[in-house]
């Protein structure tokens, strides 16, 4: 994913070929900035598949029970969205978590370095089902602030059933 900012040079979410996440900033000349530090997000799962197994309450028409299913999956960490302000700090969602940083939301600096302040308990989810909770979508309005949906109950501990809105500073 792209994202452009006012200065001319662009932010590129990207995920390699071993699932290794990172956010990289492009100059207005189109060299990468080599003091843009994000580095490695988050890492693929490069041992083979992780196993994710429900629950014993999904309904199988086939048998009529309930009973759990298994399902791989290659990578433990999902992105899904990220915005630029700018300043070149950035959000980042999906089904990951960044070190020190909430579950499924993290906030970049605009040296690329994962803000150390935005902390808390991320997205959580509570419902009839379990589920992992996940960011999907983010939004940016002209004041700066930044909008979050997808699949949660509540975001750093504050009820927020599918949606939050959160200030440049993160809060």
């Amino acid at each position: 994913q792209v994202r452009a900012i006012l200065d001319g040079s662009m932010l590129l979410a990207v995920v390699d070929s071993a699932g290794n996440a990172r956010v990289l900033k492009m100059l207005p000349s189109g060299a990468i900035d080599g003091t843009y530090t994000s580095g490695i997000l988050f890492a693929g799962n490069t041992n083979g598949p992780v196993t994710r197994t429900t629950g014993n309450n999904i309904f199988d028409p086939v048998t009529g029970t309930n009973a759990a299913y298994t399902a791989n999956t290659f990578f433990s960490a999902t992105f899904a969205d990220f915005v630029a302000l700018p300043d070149s700090s950035a959000f980042l969602t999906g089904a990951f978590q960044i070190s020190g940083q909430p579950f499924g939301i993290a906030r970049l600096l605009p040296d690329g370095s994962a803000d150390t302040a935005f902390t808390g308990a991320g997205l959580s989810f509570s419902g009839l089902l379990p589920a992992v909770p996940f960011g999907v979508s983010l939004g940016l309005d002209d004041s700066g602030r930044v909008y979050l949906s997808g699949r949660f109950s509540s975001v750093l501990g504050s009820s927020a059933p599918g949606f939050a809105r959160f200030s440049p500073a993160g809060v």
